[in-house]
Order: C-alpha cells, then sequence, then structure tokens
C-alpha cells in the first residue's frame, strides 16, 4: 500500500505519517510502502518523499511520483482556524475549496483507491471556515455519486494533542495546559458555558487508519459524543496539574463564535477520554522535561 498525504506538515499530518510507520513496520529498509508528502513547508524527514508546493497545484505534481498503485490518498491540507480564514479569505478559498477539489479531480483521473478528505464540525457554524467545508463534503458527495469515487470526508471535532505548533491558534485544551503548567491566570471569552467535543491527536490518527483499513466511505464524525464546557476544562486542567493557576473571564471579541460542538454520530469509541488524554499529554511533557 500507498499513501498519499496533503498537509502532511499539520499536526494531524505528522502524525497521520508517524502512526502509518508504525501500522507498516516502517523502516529504513521498506520497499514497498511509500508515503508522499504534499505541502507548502518544507520537511527533512528521512524515509518520507516530500513535495514542497500548495495542494490546488496536486496535478502539476502528478507524473513525478505517479507510477504506483493501491493508493490511499489523505486530504488534510487547509487553511483551519477560522480567525485565520476571516483574515485571509480568498486565501481560504483557494486552499480549502479549491484544493479540494483539485484532490478529488485529481482522485478520479488516477483511479485512486480510497480518498479520506478532512472536514469539520465548524460545518454547523456560520463562519467562512465552515462554508468552506460544507462546500468541500458537497463537492465530495458529487464525486461520489456521479464518478464513484471511493471517498470518506470526516467531520473533525476539536482535536487537541501536544505539539500542535500553532502559535495562537493552538487548541483550546492545549492553551490552558500551557497556562496551567506555568501558573499563569487561564483567560476564558465570555462566561466559559460555551462547550465543545475534544477528540485526542491519537484517537484521530487510529480512526483515520481504520478508515483505510475498511476502505468506509459517506461521512463520519471524528468526535467523542461528549461536549465539555471551558470552565468545566479549565477546572479539570488546574486539579491534573496541581496548579496555582486562576480562571480569569473576558469579554468576547470574537464575531461569529461557535459556542456548542458535540459529534451526533462518532465513528468509533475513543480509547481516550478527556481527562485521560490531558493526563497523558502531562506525562509526555514531564519525561521530557527530565
Amino acid at each position: 500500500m500507498n499513501y498519499i498525504i496533503t498537509g502532511s506538515e499539520g499536526f494531524i499530518g505528522k502524525n497521520l505519517i508517524k502512526s502509518i510507520k508504525e501500522h507498516n513496520n516502517w523502516s529504513h529498509k521498506e520497499k514497498n510502502t511509500k508515503i508522499i508528502s504534499i505541502d507548502s513547508k518544507v520537511n527533512q524527514e528521512k524515509n518520507t518523499y516530500y513535495i514542497i508546493g500548495h495542494v490546488e497545484n496536486i496535478n502539476e505534481f502528478a507524473e513525478t511520483f505517479f507510477n504506483r498503485t493501491n493508493i490511499t490518498l489523505y486530504h488534510l491540507a487547509a487553511m483551519s482556524s477560522p480567525v485565520e480564514v476571516a483574515d485571509q479569505p480568498f486565501e481560504a478559498i483557494k486552499s480549502n475549496l479549491l484544493g479540494t477539489a483539485a484532490v478529488l479531480e485529481f482522485a478520479r483521473r488516477k483511479n485512486i483507491l480510497h480518498t479520506i478528505i478532512a472536514s469539520s464540525s465548524a460545518v454547523t457554524g456560520r463562519s467562512l471556515y465552515g462554508w468552506t467545508k460544507k462546500s468541500s463534503e458537497y463537492l465530495a458527495e458529487y464525486y461520489m455519486k456521479h464518478h464513484k469515487l471511493n471517498v470518506a470526508y470526516c467531520r473533525f471535532f476539536n482535536t487537541f494533542g501536544n505539539n500542535e505548533n500553532k502559535g495562537k491558534w493552538t487548541s483550546i485544551p492545549t492553551q490552558f495546559l500551557d497556562k496551567a503548567m506555568k501558573d499563569e491566570n487561564i483567560i476564558i471569552y465570555g462566561n466559559g458555558k460555551q462547550s465543545r467535543d475534544f477528540i485526542y491527536i491519537k484517537d484521530l490518527v487510529e480512526w483515520l487508519w481504520s478508515l483505510h483499513e475498511n476502505k468506509r466511505t459517506s461521512r463520519f464524525d471524528f468526535g467523542t459524543g461528549i461536549s465539555t464546557s471551558y470552565n468545566s476544562l479549565a477546572e479539570m486542567i488546574i486539579r491534573l496539574t496541581n496548579s496555582k493557576s486562576k480562571i480569569v473571564h473576558i469579554k468576547n471579541p470574537l464575531k461569529n463564535y461557535q459556542t456548542f460542538t458535540k459529534a451526533s454520530f462518532p465513528y468509533s469509541t475513543p480509547k481516550y477520554t478527556l481527562e485521560t488524554a490531558l493526563q497523558d499529554m502531562i506525562n509526555e511533557r514531564r519525561i521530557l522535561n527530565e
């Protein structure tokens, strides 16, 4: 089996590559499995073939590597922060919508065995980001119906974990944990009753692998089916870290703010609860600091 991954430099992409290598008992002598990664950023990881470029130009890269069969294509590339999308709407439309269209057309032309597309729980909101993701779902359904393409599109709920490296767009659990482990105040917009369905990165990439193994198609919710308020999340993190942090509420400066997410039909039962996932993150950080 061979893999194409767009957005391989992102948080989910890096963790997915790690998971694929573990499942394939990857070694530097591996000859039968190849990972082709497409991203606009540079990566120097060994044993993975990287093509540096924007995903909407995927057809330009095709002949470079396309002499392989049995390919699963994971399309993860996107401008993923609703705030960033609002600031750069045209770039977001190119990346999120036209990029998905290019991937689907590429999959049709090259008879890709299985295409897995990242969508978002934000499709139920009112943001431009949610609109680009909802439109991408319509595109996936069109190619499934009219071109018999084997597509699964996954609504990722609020994914979190260590090493996100997203700066100010880091997930809320990771932001809160960063503050708590430094005994700094945890800032929450509004009254803190807004809630999210938080899914741990280790569960999410295992589910992506499961989709590949089972060749399942259609729409799937990659969430737990449990929604947790920001207040409860912050209190849990303070307790787990034995932190001296205080919770501080401020006025919400964001427009089109989604106040609630919860998976209606979770893809599977996650291995980690929110609490055990946070504890796992804490343990990893403490090991690194020893």
